[in-house]
């Protein structure tokens, strides 16, 4: 949390910054060692983190309010995680690496102290100055996360009469002259302890200057001065206190009041949270605006609006609203701006009512806004899930709204998606590829599973040719074909290449997905003219569309004995498996054919004055016999 002196200071940047770096070996035996290098790798199944202070002087009322972080004298740093906690205390002239911290989520606390004069001697390292802390910080194996914290929040005190501190204020206005409209004012300074009922409470009656001091309980304080015009105008003041023992706090010129100040307005305060389940969800720079409506619709004109910078603490916020009646409700609502992936993701939260509001204002109002994680698991790829306006976290409550998205040539397998909170399952809708579900109160993980419209296949391919048979001028017309019907007559898809006498590589592409089961086929074009097809016996289907598919075609020759008294001649010289071969039989003047037979046995057929074989798994020879 982040205490302001006064509402025209509470943006002040930080004068100074400190990197920390500290290391925490295995065995735990000391948290801070020093690196050396810009490179940092943890021990095995370690992560780290790289903490940045971040301190603004003027940021409440304390004894010798640090002017920046190096005037204070001493540190301790926390990182607690479930039940693991660990502790150290450093200062700033030590050398310190990063911190190595098991994976998990972390919270990580800093407070800061500060040496003070106690009757004349130096009481070191005692005075708890300031604190700061930064929640949910998810630490992964062998990766580093830094954060920023601001030491802007006063540690919390314990109270106890006996221990007590001096307050000494001055409250006084400085009105141009003459000024008649302003004759007469009157108020209330109030010293509130933190969290509790007990309060201190000083009648003002002024026109010039109010001064006096109290001897109060040390602790924290909120201080309020509210002071009413006669003319009905009013003018009021906020401060954080930190009353040390022994010590005395002043306001010093805190509380100077000019024409400016006194207005038709009453004040409106407290403090702005904002939890958030992972420090990864919001970017560095992050912009908090609480607005002020006059109605539950939070449209039209708003009666007040002021912005802050987060920076991963509580942040006091102040809105001077017009006086109204304290019965009339006042709705606070509070716009949260982060950049990711360059887009601008803005969070609105449901209007918060402020009712019974006096005249002399409210203080003490908490808002707060959980902001929860949205991450894509997208199992093998070939799609994506796209958030309406490209945002990585929502509200509690929120619609989320998105797309699925196939990548080019992939589609949505149906019923993969889902959505899931830790252990339980999220409700959804979908129409077509557009979905939306209502943000639980904890991180989601959106799942979908995509695959391919097509597949691909491919191999090698080569001829066994008969010696003696010349094909050694096969043309470029080698045609590789995939079916999707063993009867070879519906193509999905083919491969032409130019023959090489060691074989070819081939690839067809696109073959759809549908297709569960391909048949292949290769044509070829001979010297002789004749085209020679094979047909791969086996179909290819299942696991064997990712493998590498070998097709090996065998030519088998043809071979016709010279004859006496006759010739036969054969349509081709070489053939595959199973086609039909012509046969030729031409008998010399005088003679006629007496035999025709086939070496291995292969039947030859007559029909009518034509004879014909159909070739086997072999080489054949054809013998004939005139007489």
């Amino acid at each position: 949390m982040k205490y302001v002196m006064r509402k025209t200071s509470e943006k002040i940047a930080g004068p100074a910054f400190l990197w920390l770096a500290v290391l925490l070996l295995a065995s735990c035996g000391d948290l801070f060692t020093p690196v050396t290098g810009n490179e940092y790798t943890p021990p095995p199944g370690m992560g780290y983190v790289n903490v940045v202070l971040d301190y603004s002087a003027a940021r409440t009322l304390m004894p010798t309010a640090p002017n920046s972080i190096t005037d204070f004298s001493h540190f301790t740093i926390s990182f607690t995680s479930g039940e693991r906690k660990i502790t150290e205390n450093f200062d700033l002239v030590t050398n310190l690496g990063p911190v190595a911290l098991e994976p998990g989520i972390w919270d990580v606390t800093v407070t800061a102290y500060q040496e003070f004069l106690l009757n004349g001697e130096t009481v070191p390292k005692a005075f708890m100055a300031a604190a700061g802390e930064d929640t949910g910080v998810e630490i992964e194996a062998g990766k580093g996360v830094s954060i920023t914290i601001n030491l802007g929040q006063l540690p919390e005190s314990v109270f106890d009469p006996a221990i007590t501190g001096v307050f000494s204020y001055n409250v006084f206005t400085d009105l141009s002259l003459p000024n008649t409209a302003i004759t007469a004012i009157t108020g209330n300074l109030t010293l509130a302890y933190k969290n509790s009922s007990f309060s201190y409470v000083v009648p003002l009656d002024l026109f010039d200057s109010a001064d006096g001091s109290m001897e109060v309980p040390a602790g924290e304080y909120d201080l309020f001065v509210t002071l009413t015009a006669n003319n009905g105008t009013k003018a009021g003041r906020y401060s954080a206190v930190h009353i040390c023992a022994g010590l005395e706090t002043k306001t010093d010129s805190l509380f100077e009041f000019t024409d400016d100040d006194f207005v038709n307005s009453v004040m409106l305060a407290g403090k702005l949270e904002i939890n958030k389940s992972s420090s990864a969800i919001l970017g560095s720079t992050v912009t908090a605006t609480i607005t002020a409506w006059p109605d539950i619709s939070c449209t039209g004109s708003s009666l007040a609006s002021d912005n802050y910078q987060w920076n991963n603490s509580s942040e006091e916020w102040f809105l001077d609203i017009p006086v109204i009646n304290s019965l009339s409700p006042v709705y606070l609502t509070i716009e949260v701006e982060y950049e990711y992936n360059s887009n601008i993701v803005t969070f609105i939260s449901m209007a918060e009512p402020v009712v019974d509001i006096p005249l002399n204002g409210k203080d003490g109002i908490l808002l707060e806004m959980d902001i929860y994680g949205i991450t894509s698991n997208v199992p093998g790829g070939g799609g994506s899930i796209a958030l309406q306006n490209d945002h990585n976290a929502a509200l509690l409550g929120d619609t989320v709204i998105f797309a699925i998205d196939p990548d080019q040539d992939y589609y949505y397998v149906p019923e993969s998606l889902a959505i899931t909170s830790g252990s339980s399952a999220v409700p959804f809708s979908m129409a077509g590829n557009d979905c939306q579900f209502t943000m639980p109160a904890a991180d989601v993980t959106i799942t979908a599973e995509f695959k391919p419209l097509f597949f691909d296949i491919s191999g090698s391919f080569d001829i066994n040719i008969p010696s003696g048979v010349n094909l050694e001028n096969i043309t470029d017309n080698v045609t590789i074909s995939a079916y999707r019907d063993q009867g070879r007559f519906e193509l999905v898809g083919n491969f032409v290449d130019s023959w090489d006498d060691g074989g070819i590589s081939w690839d067809i592409f696109k073959i759809p997905v549908e297709v569960e089961t391909i048949y292949l086929s290769v044509s070829v074009i001979g010297d002789d003219g004749y085209e020679y097809t094979y047909k791969h016996p086996v179909p290819v289907s299942g696991s064997a569309l990712a493998a590498a598919i070998d097709v090996e075609m065998t030519i088998f020759g043809i071979t016709c004995n010279l004859a006496t008294d006759g010739n036969v001649s054969a349509s081709r010289h070489a053939a595959n498996p199973g086609e039909i071969i012509d046969l030729t039989v031409t008998p010399d003047g005088g003679f006629v054919l007496q035999s025709i037979s086939a070496t291995n046995g292969t039947p030859i057929y007559q029909v009518g004055g034509s004879y014909l074989f159909f070739m086997p798994e072999d080489d054949i020879v054809i013998n004939a016999v005139f007489n």
